[in-house]
């Protein structure tokens, strides 16, 4: 669950935390990941009735996400930065689970024709010939193909559609607009779905991106 520090008492080590409309009991040692604990502190937790088993911070939240089940305030612009969920889409080389947003597939699309389009120029400033800009263009398609694939397959897990309808960028013209309007533009479903919590649920800062 995710909820916020309401109460803590330094000297005691007993605090509360509050999750949309209820309260419940921690003690010191099942926070983790923490140095300082400190009160509107967004957490993750799980808990027994209302006592708190474990809990972990998740400090790039605000404390008024926190009242909402369905994540309604999530701002799904923020994260890592463009560059960054770059690389991570070659980190997450053939992983077709779990969702991305669509800054992520923006971010990485952005950047991957950025680069198609000064490697073509390059090798036609340096050689004049089509033939090898061509081929410049077809080496990094190739490279980018499967987790360029796998990216548009976790975005269409992020709106709820099956991961296969990525497939439809394999048909010309209608099949690949269609896919590409679909999975820039549908918003994330704000709620847990068949493919898993939203990404900001799980990596608020997508922070784990290099470990």
């Amino acid at each position: 669950m995710r909820g916020a520090i309401a109460t803590y008492d330094a000297e005691t080590g007993v605090g509360s935390i509050r999750a949309g409309k209820s309260v419940y009991r921690f003690k010191r040692e099942v926070i983790h990941d923490v140095t300082q604990i400190q009160v509107s502190m967004p957490v993750l937790f799980v808990a027994e009735g209302d006592e708190v088993i474990e809990a972990v911070p998740q400090p790039s939240f605000s404390v008024e996400d926190t009242g909402s089940a369905e994540f309604q305030r999530i701002n799904e612009r923020s994260g890592p930065g463009p560059l960054r969920y770059f690389l991570r889409s070659f980190r997450k080389y053939f992983d077709f689970s779990g969702r991305a947003q669509r800054v992520e597939f923006w971010s990485v699309w952005s950047i991957f024709y950025g680069i198609v389009f000064v490697a073509e120029w390059v090798a036609m400033a340096l050689t004049g010939s089509t033939t090898i800009a061509a081929l410049v263009y077809l080496t990094l398609f190739a490279l980018m193909l499967c987790p360029g694939l796998a990216l548009t397959w976790r975005r269409f897990h992020d709106i709820g559609w099956g991961g296969a309808a990525a497939l439809l960028t394999v048909f010309p013209l209608v099949g690949w607009s269609v896919a590409l309007i679909v999975a820039a533009f549908v918003p994330s479903q704000r709620h847990t779905n068949r493919f898993g919590p939203h990404p900001k649920a799980v990596d608020p800062q997508i922070a784990e991106v290099f470990e």
